[in-house]
């Protein structure tokens, strides 16, 4: 049970790392941009220290930080400044 276990997870792990290769496309970054964020956030996760578990969790964590995110939120966000810096200056006067 304990090997099933454990390929399942395998597998999962390799699936998000797959799809972060979707994120590298979705922001224009070159391909295994994510992957390479991920590899350095272990790095440093050993280099302090972390355990098995916590070290599973930077490594999710890394590959799925940007998922959510769209490719375009950069436009966005100056729309969205422009907005709440209009609707600031009209409730501050």
């Amino acid at each position: 049970m304990a090997g099933e276990l454990d390929r399942a997870h395998v597998r999962l792990a390799e699936l998000v790392a797959a799809l972060s290769l979707g994120i590298d496309l979705g922001f224009g970054q070159p391909m295994e941009h994510v992957l390479r964020q991920c590899l350095i956030s272990l790095r440093l996760a050993e280099a302090i220290g972390l355990g098995d578990e916590e070290r599973s969790v930077v490594y999710y964590t890394a590959l799925l930080l940007n998922v959510g995110c769209h490719s375009d939120a950069h436009v966005r966000s100056g729309l969205g400044t422009t907005s709440s810096s209009s609707r600031r200056s009209t409730t501050m006067s």
